[in-house]
């Protein structure tokens, strides 16, 4: 299991002086940033320090998750764009606020919505083993960015699907905890009937061959 624990603390803050003369604003700006600067290294320490104590003290039972920054991508889990990084175990965004984190093992399925060529951006929705839980989103992901999250997803043996358009998930959730077996004995049913349709098969020996197949 994982369990997700936060805290604050205060790492500098914005003052201005309108009475100051901008020579002396300047300089004034410099050593604020600088002591902003030494802050946030001294804070950085600690918390390297903490951490190392505590696997220390308990003999690793307790494990503090990293972000790997470099599989990091933009979307929008709440209401402005941030960058979500996955860990070995989450996917977070902990700078903005409300902080957004979900733990890998208690997904499901990822759905992409909004795939198009046309689009810049596409969705992600997060359906929980918990059908009786609302989904997650992360919205305007730049499409950039949806090969290199499939990778990471195949890499954590997470299933994902996608499509063009955007779902009801209120109602698709909805029937499938109201019926579970029928909803997906419904979905295998129009699987079945899709592939049964009859096919016309077009080939061009041009150079190779081509297949054009269309639904009759």
């Amino acid at each position: 299991a994982v369990v997700s624990t936060q805290s604050t603390g205060e790492v500098g803050e914005i003052m201005t002086d309108l009475g100051k003369s901008s020579h002396m604003y300047d300089r004034d700006d410099i050593e604020a940033e600088h002591a902003e600067r030494e802050m946030r290294q001294k804070l950085k320490g600690a918390f390297k320090n903490f951490i190392e104590k505590v696997e220390n003290l308990t003999k690793g039972k307790v494990e503090f998750d990293t972000p790997f920054r470099e599989l990091g991508f933009h979307g929008v889990p709440n209401r402005s764009s941030c960058l979500l990084q996955p860990t070995t175990h989450c996917i977070i965004n902990v700078v903005e606020w409300p902080p957004f984190v979900i733990a890998l093992d208690e997904v499901e399925l990822i759905h992409f919505e909004r795939v198009q060529f046309q689009l810049k951006n596409f969705d992600m929705v997060f359906i929980f083993k918990d059908y009786a839980r609302k989904v997650e989103m992360i919205n305007s992901i730049p499409m950039s960015s949806l090969d290199a999250i499939k990778e990471w997803l195949n890499s954590c043996d997470i299933k994902y699907t996608e499509g063009a358009i955007s779902l009801n998930w209120a109602k698709v959730m909805k029937a499938i905890v109201d019926d579970p077996e029928g909803f997906f004995e419904d979905g295998r049913k129009r699987r079945r009937a899709l592939f049964h349709l009859p096919l016309r098969v077009r080939r061009n020996d041009a150079e190779g061959m081509t297949f054009t197949l269309k639904i009759i």
